[in-house]
């Protein structure tokens, strides 16, 4: 069956496609996706081939996450863990994807975070009304657009300044 699936045409058989569309891509402005391939392509010839020199910078990010951001008391300490579990994945994820110190930056974790949930809650309120009500609810969409700007103005300098994004990523661009 998965050797069918492959021999399928890319017009056929086209996840990229099968993605955007699985988002609702032309209500969510996720079809960006459809645009380029950039961000696929970075991922299999450059962050694969290092997954093993990444396992100590996130190792890293973990600890200084736990360190500086877990409560620290000997007593019974109530946390949240949906938003503790998801600040220290969004930090470990940030650290691999922007490195330091733009990861440890709150606007940056803020931007990152909140595109992911308001994106994901939009998406489950577009799910529950038929697609001929989906383009008035476009709308609920606009915070979700405006996070990909504000990421983008917070990736900006770093990009202006060094270009390495095209470039294979060092180790030492992680940090220590």
């Amino acid at each position: 069956m998965v050797e069918e699936i492959r021999a399928l045409p890319i017009v056929t058989a086209n996840p990229t496609v099968a993605h955007a569309h699985n988002l609702l891509g032309s209500y969510t402005k996720m079809n960006l996706i459809l645009r380029s391939n950039l961000h696929f392509r970075m991922i299999q010839t450059k962050m694969t081939p290092m997954l093993g020199s990444l396992t100590g910078p996130m190792e890293e990010e973990v600890k200084y996450a736990t360190e500086n951001h877990f409560p620290r008391s000997g007593e019974w300490t109530t946390i949240k863990p949906y938003h503790t579990i998801l600040d220290l994945v969004a930090r470990t994820s940030a650290r691999v994807f922007v490195g330091l110190p733009l990861c440890r930056t709150d606007k940056w974790l803020e931007i990152s975070t909140q595109f992911t949930e308001q994106g994901r809650s939009g998406l489950e309120a577009l799910f529950t009304v038929s697609l001929t009500v989906c383009s008035l609810c476009e709308r609920l969409f606009y915070a979700v657009v405006s996070h990909m700007g504000a990421s983008i103005a917070c990736q900006a300098p770093a990009i202006d300044s060094e270009r390495s994004w095209l470039h294979p990523a060092s180790p030492e661009a992680l940090g220590p």
